[in-house]
């Protein structure tokens, strides 16, 4: 896109038309789908640090985290 072009203040239904054009809207299942992933990502990230924390020998910090024995 042109730098000139995209500095060009244009009006609001102009800029939801362009943006939809570039991002149609997401189905129901879609959105669905994306929600899923993301949870199931939260989940395991959970799950490994839980599994870090608990491992035997971990008295280093990690990741941000501070353990004190």
């Amino acid at each position: 896109m042109d730098r000139q072009k995209w500095l060009r203040p244009m009006s609001y239904s102009a800029a939801d038309e362009a943006k939809e054009a570039m991002w149609p809207p997401y189905s129901l299942l879609s959105l669905l789908r994306l929600t899923t992933v993301a949870m199931a990502f939260q989940r395991l990230m959970v799950r490994m640090r839980h599994s870090i924390s608990v491992s035997p020998g971990t008295s280093t910090s990690s990741s941000g985290e501070i353990v004190f024995w």
